[in-house]
Formats: C-alpha cells, structure tokens, sequence
C-alpha cells in the first residue's frame, strides 16, 4: 500500500476509534481516572494506527495496552518481548474540532519508583526518570545487561542459562507525560516534535501548536 494511503487509513481508524472512547458528538476534552478506566478507554486506540510519544523523547507503536503485574500500573505493549510500565494518574483525550483525525492523548503519569536493581546515589536517583530492566519471570528483575548477554547465569557445570522464553525488556518509567497520536497526524510527522516536548507543554500549547499547523496547511476540512 502506497505511504500516502497507508496514512489516510490510520487516520480513519483514528476517528473510529476516538468515537468509540467518546461517542459521537465528543467533547473538547474528555478526562479518564484509575488504572481499568484508563486501559479501557485506550482499547480502541490499539490497533495498528498509534505512536506513542515518551517524556524524555522517542516513541513507538503499541500493540496492547493492559493492567500491569506491578500494582497500579498499565503496560504499554510493543510485543510479547517488550513493554513499557507506567503509573497512570489521568489520560485525557483532546479533541480538535478541525480536523478530527489530529486529536490527541495525553496520560499523566504519577510517581513509579526505581525497582531497585540498580544502585544509584542520592542526587542522580531524583534525576533518573526512568530505567530498563529484564523481568526473568513475573516481578523478578534484573538488570539490562542480561538482556544484551543472552543468559541468565551460569550453571554448576559452568554452561550458560539461556533467558527463559517468558523473559521481556521493561522500561519502568518513573513519572512525565505520555502522547498518543495516529500515525497520520501532523504531530507525529514532525520530527521536532520527537524530543519530548509535550512533556513540557500544557495541552492547550500542544493543541494551539497542531491547530496553527492545521491553519497553515488549510485543511481544516481534513478527517
């Protein structure tokens, strides 16, 4: 499939998709609270069309988006080897009139501590916002570098112990602001935009920023 219509598709998938969370006639802004409210107003959101933007920069698509094994917490799902763990404390879906299809998510995260697995010192602890971690089995982690090595030890004979096939990198990230957009949108096919700066700016900036790019382009008629 040509780019161009790939695109149109995600962002037709993206108008259902916010009916779905919101009906048909949404709301300018529509807030969610707790963990299940949260996962379940995302469901629509986890087909094929999303990029998820990070606090400190970067994105990804998510798969799935489910309740987390730490308590409290959401999983952000790339695949069945990789996912992203978060403390949500609000999402909120920002709806622009516009052009619908530029609507746009925003989940504020709150305070997830360190794991544990690392030592770090007292000044760079309140600097780190995030880590990545390998999670042998449900709850046990250890860190990043055994992901890299490929085993998880050695055994008494001195062979090593491959990852067990349930293994996965996790990416706790400590607190911030995630963005969900389609892959279609303009926020996503900026590059600029990939250096975390939603986590800096208020929705209302982030709208007006989507809504000028909109004017410029006239095409408000978009989807």
């Amino acid at each position: 499939m040509p780019r161009h219509d790939y695109l149109e598709e995600c962002r037709a998938k993206w108008l259902t998709a916010v009916e779905q969370a919101c009906g048909a006639t949404p709301a300018t802004s529509s807030t969610w609270r707790g963990g299940s409210a949260i996962v379940a107003a995302l469901q629509p959101f986890m087909r094929a069309v999303n990029h998820l933007h990070f606090p400190e920069g970067g994105g990804h698509d998510i798969k799935e988006i489910k309740s987390g094994r730490e308590h409290g917490t959401i999983e952000f799902v790339v695949n069945e080897h990789i996912a992203y763990v978060t403390k949500p404390l609000a999402m909120t879906l920002e709806y622009v009139e516009a052009a619908p299809a530029e609507s746009f998510i925003i989940v504020e995260l709150d305070r997830l501590n360190a794991s544990g697995v690392y030592e770090v010192d007292g000044d760079a602890r309140t600097e780190r916002r995030s880590e990545e971690v390998v999670e042998l089995s449900p709850g046990l982690y250890v860190e990043r570098a055994i992901w890299d090595a490929g085993y998880s030890g050695q055994d008494k004979t001195g062979r090593d112990l491959p990852l067990p096939s349930e293994a996965r990198l996790v990416h706790r990230l400590f607190d911030g602001r995630l963005m969900l957009v389609t892959k279609g949108s303009i926020w996503n096919g900026s590059p600029g935009t990939y250096d975390g700066r939603h986590d800096r700016w208020s929705n209302g900036q982030i709208r007006m920023f989507i809504e000028r790019a909109i004017s410029s382009r006239g095409d408000e008629n978009r989807v």
